[in-house]
């Protein structure tokens, strides 16, 4: 009885758990189907999984993570990824920086960051968006500085790539374009150490541009930027926004799971319970039930039984036949 009932309740507790799953996959699922995101492992969860990388100084880190448990430390070295992309484009760039401070050294110092470049089968260009340093790079990419930013704490950063590009370079068909390459880096200097949290690349609505060739009226002819040593930008900082909402997963994972899984153990419990008396009461109903003990001898009726076994004797009888008993008297 008492295995049946263990084998029964592991059944019960395998199908709530199964259902449980099921339930989950399918929400993951449609979740997952509506977004767009071609960053893989984004949050640095699965470690450097899906990044290229070069140096081990670019090596991930729980020292200080925005979400989850992990984040990307870049002191020197670099992290990249390669996406496909399709038109219409117009991809938005998230990501959260924290910039730790190096007491005791030179503030400032560390070049540091994320350098997008559009590949076509005709071009390819980059920007690099810088979060920390005096900006050395000394190669054509186009920059544009975020700005000085708050130290050792959280910053969110958000960029508009096809607004970016087509700003400065004004030549391109932003919808020619077929990859994205991804590259975090830093330069190995004193301060300050980045961190690098959450970076997705999703797609807007791609804006409606006019079909005129020669768009040559609203531009100025002191605007066009020289290809050689371009001026950088001024420095925008970029405003305070509030954290973007947490994602379905998030949701799914940090919310819901505790009650989910407490509902899932409970079910389990009453389960069991229920199943455990009912087993009970019919063990209970199948238990055999002795007989009674008459008395030896009816006195009104002349008939003896047996004191051992309640089998009736005949009146000569020195033996029980039924369990051979000797009879008193």
């Amino acid at each position: 009885m008492l295995r049946r009932f263990v084998r029964i309740t592991l059944r019960s507790i395998v199908r709530i758990c199964f259902l449980s799953l099921f339930i989950l996959t399918l929400s993951s699922m449609g979740y997952a189907s509506c977004s767009s995101q071609p960053i893989k492992n984004g949050d640095f969860e699965q470690g450097i999984e899906f990044w290229l990388r070069s140096g081990v100084e670019a090596a991930i880190s729980d020292a200080h993570v925005h979400s989850g448990r992990y984040a990307l430390r870049t002191y020197g070295g670099s992290a990249w990824q390669t996406v496909n992309v399709e038109p219409p484009l117009n991809p938005v760039l998230r990501f959260w920086i924290y910039l730790s401070s190096v007491y005791g050294t030179e503030r400032g110092k560390t070049d540091a960051a994320i350098t997008i470049t559009i590949i076509s089968s005709s071009f390819e260009k980059n920007i690099s968006y810088y979060v920390s340093g005096p900006n050395r790079e000394a190669n054509d990419t186009k920059i544009i500085l975020t700005g000085e930013l708050q130290r050792d704490q959280w910053i969110f950063v958000e960029r508009n790539l096809r607004e970016d590009f087509t700003k400065y370079y004004k030549t391109i068909r932003i919808d020619d374009v077929q990859k994205i390459k991804i590259k975090i880096w830093s330069y190995p200097t004193s301060d300050p150490i980045p961190f690098w949290d959450d970076i997705s690349l999703e797609y807007s609505e791609a804006p409606k541009t006019p079909t005129s060739p020669t768009p040559t009226v609203t531009p100025t002819p002191t605007r066009t930027p020289t290809p050689t040593t371009p001026k950088p930008p001024p420095t925008t900082v970029p405003e305070k926004t509030p954290t973007p909402p947490p994602t379905f997963t998030g949701i799914l994972t940090e919310t819901y799971m505790l009650p989910i899984f407490a509902i899932v153990i409970a079910a389990v419990l009453v389960g069991g319970l229920v199943i455990f008396r009912r087993q009970k009461l019919k063990a209970r109903e199948k238990a055999p039930h002795l007989p009674q003990l008459r008395r030896p001898i009816d006195q009104a009726a002349g008939v003896i039984y047996c004191l051992n076994c309640g089998e009736q004797l005949k009146p000569d009888s020195r033996y029980c036949t039924k369990c051979g008993s000797a009879t008193s008297g």
